[in-house]
């Protein structure tokens, strides 16, 4: 039997029976609806719910605590340089990424662009390493502002919307993810015990001796500063500056009018007036005169923007923020040294630094602010001393992939770290989905099978229907293979048929339960909370489950097709 032959005889016993296979169709359908819809909702939750705190194959660790009189108390264990390096060393590591929190007090006001007034707070904040949140500040940048390439065509920046730039002759948006990293802000000093290591007091500031210069450094009277030959290679902090030794990356010294301005919400204005994007930065609170500065760049995380919709926007009557793109840009300050809950520091250690939001993370302190690292490190060194900013709070592990979690759990537990709660929580929710997902794919297998024991009876009965065309067709010339083909290409037909009606309902079923969730908690919530993953491995599953078992009902009934006897057939007819 030709191709062409064989493909017009499936189309006639496809429409001749299609009462009876619509039957066996809609159970394939349910089946693979369902399935599709458990296995999206899976993907989703791990992808876009327990994923936006850690990766799979990322976990936190902290020192572990012990129970004393209810109280959790830390073990005599510390995370310092020789720990990292043993963390390093272990089978299945891939990166180390330490994490440092604030030892000293601080405030922070600002915020009246959003609400409208001056919001005074408490300020706690942490540390982390660029590299660890660069990918997932400049994914969540794009997803909220769209492409960094607009697509537009220009020859200079003048070309581009307002606040783009032209590179590569097309026009860029601005982009923030790029900007946190460390400004080096200027911390006074009385001694190289309020430096962190590397670093000494030189000129009553802390800077890196000649000695620990680079290759692109030059030492300029006692201190490392970079080698520049035009004003570009220099921070926009800095100027490139004339000395003896050759041009050098200076800071530019700076001064204000008056030392009460640094409370104002704005920065107050200098003398000489400090490079587009920076502030004066003076060396105290009671100082007049400083160098310029940018400002500090700083993440928050999405889970406050959801605690402010919820609680706060209602409780206070304030406007809620559509998304956390809403706060790009948003700068406020910080007073370094003060309090409202316990004393405060001498005039000598408060400082007024100014800060900017350049992104949210997931990896970013849940209740505060997250800086780059080393911007916590010498802030800590300055209030608590050089062996401050040596130990860190926490340290998050990356694995070459997701099974070697739990060795390094138990590696670690050697050293006395444990999962921070955080990451305990995910482990513990990724377990929980786990045995969800599988006790769905149990259901939607059950399904499935019930499925295909319909299309076997419903293929049985068309089977005895066309014994006598089946016997033609024998009498005809046509092998046993071409009679169990007929039967098993409207079977697979059958099949992808069911599942691409079922994953299509799977999907409109996964629409209607987001849309209920957004009228329902969509207000409580600045984040998209589509918790689905259609992806095209769910789609190819669910056509493909459905063919399968739709093959699997037509195998017996195939073979006793190809088995009948046209010369019993013919003669009794």
């Amino acid at each position: 039997m030709n191709i062409k032959g064989f493909a017009r005889q499936v189309g006639r016993n496809i429409t001749k029976s299609k009462y009876r296979l619509l039957s066996g169709a809609f159970g394939l359908a349910l089946g693979s609806a369902t399935l599709s819809f458990f296995v999206a909702l899976s993907f989703g939750i791990r992808d876009k719910v327990l994923g936006r705190i850690y990766p799979s194959n990322q976990i936190e660790f902290e020192v572990e605590k012990v129970p004393v009189f209810g109280l959790g108390i830390k073990v005599s264990s510390r995370i310092d340089e020789p720990v990292l390096s043993a963390i390093k060393g272990l089978d299945g590591v891939s990166a180390v990424y330490p994490k440092q929190a604030s030892k000293f007090q601080a405030k922070l006001w600002g915020g009246r662009e959003i609400f409208g007034y001056r919001a005074n707070l408490e300020a706690f904040f942490d540390g982390v390493q660029e590299e660890l949140v660069h990918d997932e500040l400049r994914n969540l940048e794009e997803a909220s502002l769209g492409p960094e390439n607009l697509g537009i065509p220009c020859s200079k920046d003048s070309d581009c919307p307002r606040g783009g730039s032209c590179r590569e002759s097309s026009c860029h948006r601005p982009t923030y993810y790029d900007k946190f990293r460390d400004p080096r802000i200027v911390l006074p000093c009385l001694g190289d015990s309020d430096c962190v290591e590397g670093e000494t007091c030189i000129n009553r500031r802390c800077a890196r001796p000649c000695d620990k210069c680079k290759g692109n450094e030059v030492c300029i009277q006692g201190e490392c500063l970079q080698r520049c030959e035009r004003p570009s290679d220099c921070a926009p902090s800095q100027e490139c500056k004339s000395f003896p030794q050759g041009f050098a990356c200076a800071p530019i010294p700076c001064s204000i009018s008056d030392p009460a301005q640094q409370l104002y919400d704005q920065p107050p204005k200098s003398l000489p007036p400090c490079p587009s994007g920076t502030y004066c930065a003076t060396k105290d609170l009671l100082s007049r005169e400083g160098f310029c500065e940018a400002p500090i760049p700083v993440l928050l995380s999405p889970f406050i923007v959801d605690v402010y919709n919820s609680v706060a926007a209602t409780a206070y009557g304030l406007p809620r923020l559509s998304g956390p793109e809403v706060g790009l840009g948003l700068p406020f300050s910080i007073l370094f040294g003060e309090s409202y809950f316990v004393e405060d520091e001498s005039a000598y250690k408060r400082l007024v630094k100014r800060a900017k939001v350049v992104g949210f993370s997931s990896k970013a302190l849940d209740f505060g602010v997250t800086m780059p690292l080393s911007v916590v490190q010498r802030l800590n060194a300055f209030y608590r001393g050089r062996q401050s900013a040596l130990e860190f709070t926490s340290v998050v592990v990356e694995t070459t992939k997701a099974d070697a979690v739990p060795a390094i759990i138990q590696d670690l537990k050697v050293l006395g770290l444990v999962p921070t709660a955080k990451s305990e929580e995910r482990r513990k929710a990724m377990g929980a989905l786990a045995v969800l997902t599988v006790l769905f794919l149990a259901l939607s297998l059950f399904i499935l099978v019930i499925s295909s024991l319909n299309i076997s009876h419903t293929f049985m009965t068309l089977v005895h229907e066309r014994r006598q065309e089946i016997a033609i067709y024998r009498a005809v010339g046509a092998t046993l293979l071409d009679i169990k083909a007929l039967l098993l290409a409207e079977a697979g037909i059958i099949g992808m048929a069911g599942g691409g009606v079922g994953v299509l309902a799977g999907f409109l079923l996964s629409r209607l339960f987001v849309f209920g969730m957004e009228k329902t908690l969509g207000g409580m919530f600045s984040v998209n909370i589509d918790i689905f993953s259609f992806s095209a491995s769910v789609v190819l599953l669910g056509i493909l489950a459905s063919f399968v078992f739709a093959l699997l009902g037509a195998l017996v009934p195939s073979s006793v097709a190809a088995k009948t006897d046209p010369v019993k057939v013919l003669s009794q007819s």
